[in-house]
Formats: C-alpha cells, structure tokens, sequence
C-alpha cells in the first residue's frame, strides 16, 4: 500500500483479466519466415545433408593463398549424423505417437545397418520427396 491507501501493483494486466492483443496463433514470426525465405533461396541445407549421407564428393573454398579448390569426403560419423538429422526430419509425427523415442532409436539402428546402395535410394526418395514439397504451389493445396 502506498501512503494515500491505494494498492501499488506492478506492472501489466491485473490478474484475474484475460489476455488480449498480440500476434494470433500459429502466426509465424516476421523474422523467422524471413530467416527461412533466405535459406531456402540461397542454399539448400536438405540436399547438402543428403550429400553428406551418400559419401559424395564435396567441394571446399580454397585455403588462403592456394590456387585451386580442394575436395574432401564425408567420413562415416558424418555420414551417420547427417542421416540422424534428415530422419529427425522425416520422422516427428511418429516420434510425437510414441512418446519414448524408441520409434526413432530404432530408425537410426536401421540406418546404421543399411548397405550403401540401400542407404542411396533412401535418400533420393527422400529428396524426390522434398523437392516435390517445395514446389508445390501453395494456392493448389487445401
């Protein structure tokens, strides 16, 4: 209480009151759909992974002063990190039914025990299916 008998409060909506004003759910942050709008536009972080998960060959920047660029192989770790990623990708609905995380454990266990081949036309039909979600065009979808 303050000196003339008032309740000091402090600062906000007195409780009791319901909340109003703010951005509506499921609204996405201006910032954050700029962020992905940049990526998607200047890299495509699913087809590196996808790389990444095949062994190909990638290319890196030169090392100051060098003339020419240099190449380099994913190792097997990151192979298995890159294929962890992209199946935490493909597989949160699963994921959010089970409710222990044993569905995806046992994804990377498949993983980790598939041959290359097997393990190269995942990942294709993985990107087949990526890329068709990107171009779908929005209005068409309901």
């Amino acid at each position: 209480m303050t000196e003339t008998g008032k309740i000091k409060r402090g600062p906000g909506r007195p409780k009791g009151y319901p909340k109003s004003g703010g951005r509506a759910r499921g609204t996405p942050n201006k910032d954050r759909s700029a962020t992905i709008e940049r990526i998607q536009k200047e890299a495509d972080p699913i087809l590196f992974l996808c790389k990444v998960c095949r062994g190909d060959r990638m290319e890196a920047a030169p090392e100051p002063g060098a003339q020419k660029r240099t190449h380099w192989f994913p190792t097997a770790d990151q192979r298995i990190t890159a294929a962890q990623t992209l199946a935490r990708k493909v597989l949160p609905d699963l994921k959010a039914i089970e409710g222990t995380g044993v569905v995806v454990e046992n994804v990377f266990r498949v993983v980790q025990e598939m041959d290359d081949d097997e393990l190269d036309r995942r990942l294709a039909e993985l990107e087949r299916a990526y890329n068709e979600a990107t171009t779908l065009d929005p209005a068409s979808v309901h």
